[in-house]
């Protein structure tokens, strides 16, 4: 996820972050290893939770084939308080995205990028 100000490259700058295919997250320009590497043909979830009564707010996770794989890591303050978008970088692969309702079910319920409440979203 980024916000408007953030960089083309996920990353980049403390206004992005990201899982790469490698395991890592990336967030306010450091990276670490939290999960196993990706592979084809399976699918990917990357959820935002900015639920304030959850114990996971303001978290980004990985989940594979509806399995959480990477624990919930924390969006840097300096995204806080700002909308915040979906957004995926890649090379020398190909990627099908999706922005509606699960593939593959979660294992709680929560809205895809389509389904976001307007008082939620920016158009």
């Amino acid at each position: 996820f980024s916000t408007q100000d953030s960089s083309l490259f996920l990353g980049e700058t403390d206004q992005s972050v990201c899982f790469d295919s490698e395991g890592g997250f990336t967030a306010d320009k450091q990276q670490k290893v939290v999960s196993q590497r990706l592979s084809r043909d399976q699918v990917f979830a990357v959820v935002l939770n900015l639920d304030a009564s959850s114990p996971n707010k303001n978290t980004v996770s990985l989940f594979r084939d509806g399995v959480r794989i990477a624990q919930p890591q924390a969006i840097p303050e300096s995204m806080l308080g700002k909308p915040l978008f979906p957004h995926v970088g890649f090379k020398n692969l190909t990627v099908q995205v999706n922005f509606a309702p699960a593939m593959v079910p979660l294992p709680f319920k929560c809205h895809a990028v389509s389904q976001a409440p307007s008082a939620n979203a920016v158009l």
